[in-house]
């Protein structure tokens, strides 16, 4: 395809010129006016990140969307699958999973966009029910953050301090936690600026992957169960399958993890490379955790494994007094949940501010010394931002136990996000028609998310 050329007094078109000039959606090149173009290229500036991630810190950042709350529930998801199955179960979604995330960079990649509105709406597909399943999808896992943490810092404080009836105290510590640390986190702008708060979260996350992983594999000899099962088709192996599906799921990320590889490199093949080794590091990473968390603990509990492994470990010594590790675990996967939110969010924030026009900063007052107009937040958006936290918050009240609702999220919602969505995407793009291998992978996906929504929707109905 031809492209413009360039006089020696132009300037090289940066990036965002090149995609907005060009404008290929699917192979297709059109025609915009300068006028157009200067005001979208300026648009486009301001809205993406100023200054991108490095790879260490996209890692980090994808990394604790993946895991998010879904670690400590791979030892029961191996108890209802058996062992063997629930292993490959595991490396099978994981790779699949893969593969619908690259998928969505891919679509960004050849219809020149940043967001996963325009590739479907390029692709000819329904954007809007894609923006509405996105926000759905946030929220509600958001909400079931804001539960976790409550109920986590309830049980570790009562813990540390039994004298105190922290349960007349949830609503007040869940408040002073959403407005010192959830709220400041929401409000950033720039998704490279949450890697600090994303690596602090894993560490948290990893005090209670040592304390599994650490009890089965210490010197001396661990005492596993002996009544694990290695292989064997159960009446609850296909709702383990659709468990790992949900803790798989965060593909609404995707097209933010492109933008940044974009800004990063300023060019287009590099920053497809740099997308790819995020995406294969980063579900690497939480492959592995998930893989050898939940082998941990269903060798250490064997049947007995419940679906939160951390409730298996005795909470008090024969004497009554608390064993302080385990209620420190507690906490601080309260405070790793915490972190997960801002991270979660993001993507419904930015949904809810495109359907409502609202940008972040505005204009504020005119610097003297280089006679710029300084930026400032923008007061609607931050009262968006509050108002989407005090929402999930009011939520997490009423419905505090979420399982089914995520359940029913997971197969209606995250199943189209995470794998029929990037199949369509793949199968609607030009430039794949020659690609068999791509083609094929765009019916696998679309496949593998019919199969395990309605499966995940079968089960969570008939479990309601």
């Amino acid at each position: 395809m031809a492209r413009r050329g360039t006089t020696n007094d132009e300037p090289e078109p940066t990036w965002v010129g090149h995609y907005l000039q060009e404008d290929l959606i699917f192979g297709t090149e059109e025609a915009v006016l300068p006028r157009a173009y200067d005001a979208a290229a300026k648009a486009l500036n301001a809205a993406l990140p100023r200054k991108p991630a490095s790879v260490r810190g996209a890692v980090m950042n994808l990394t604790k969307g993946i895991i998010g709350a879904g670690m400590l529930a791979f030892p029961n998801a191996l108890r209802k699958s058996s062992m063997l199955i629930g292993v490959v179960g595991i490396m099978f979604i994981g790779f699949v999973s893969v593969l619908g995330f690259l998928a969505i960079g891919r679509a960004c990649r050849l219809a020149r966009c940043t967001s996963y509105r325009e590739a479907v709406q390029r692709a000819g597909g329904p954007a809007t029910a894609i923006d509405v399943m996105t926000l759905l999808e946030c929220l509600v896992t958001c909400v079931g953050y804001i539960i976790l943490v409550g109920d986590y810092v309830c049980i570790g404080l009562d813990g540390m301090l039994p004298g105190l009836n922290v349960a007349d105290l949830r609503v007040s510590l869940m408040t002073a936690i959403s407005l010192t640390c959830i709220l400041p986190l929401c409000l950033l702008g720039e998704f490279n600026r949450l890697a600090a708060s994303s690596g602090l979260g894993l560490l948290a996350m990893f005090y209670g992957y040592l304390l599994v992983v650490g009890s089965a594999v210490v010197p001396g000899g661990p005492v596993f169960a002996e009544d694990w099962k290695l292989a064997g088709v159960r009446s609850t192996t296909f709702p383990a399958l659709t468990t790992m599906v949900s803790a798989f799921g965060c593909h609404y990320l995707a097209p933010t993890i492109w933008a940044d590889c974009v800004a990063a490199t300023g060019e287009e093949k590099a920053a497809w490379s740099r997308f790819q080794v995020i995406t294969l590091s980063a579900f690497s990473l939480a492959g592995f955790i998930f893989l050898s968390f939940g082998v941990s603990g269903y060798l250490l509990f064997g049947e007995n494994v419940r679906s939160n492994v951390l409730t298996n470990y005795p909470a008090h010594h024969h004497d009554g007094s608390p064993v302080h590790r385990i209620f420190l675990c507690w906490l601080l996967l309260a405070l790793a949940y915490s972190l997960s939110y801002p991270v979660v969010f993001r993507s419904a924030r930015e949904v809810l501010a495109s359907a409502l026009q609202l940008q972040r900063q505005v204009s504020g007052s005119i610097s003297l010394k280089t006679g710029l107009s300084k930026m400032r937040l923008n007061l609607p958006w931050v009262l968006m931002v509050a108002g989407l936290i005090l929402l999930t918050n009011v939520v997490s009240i009423f419905f505090s136990d979420i399982g089914k609702v995520l359940s029913l999220r997971g197969a209606l919602l995250g199943c189209n996000i995470s794998f029929i969505f990037p199949g369509f995407l793949v199968l609607s793009a030009p430039r794949s028609r020659g690609d068999i291998l791509w083609r094929l992978v765009g019916g696998a996906l679309i496949g593998v998310g019919l199969l395990g929504g309605m499966l995940g929707l079968y089960f969570a109905i008939s479990n309601w």
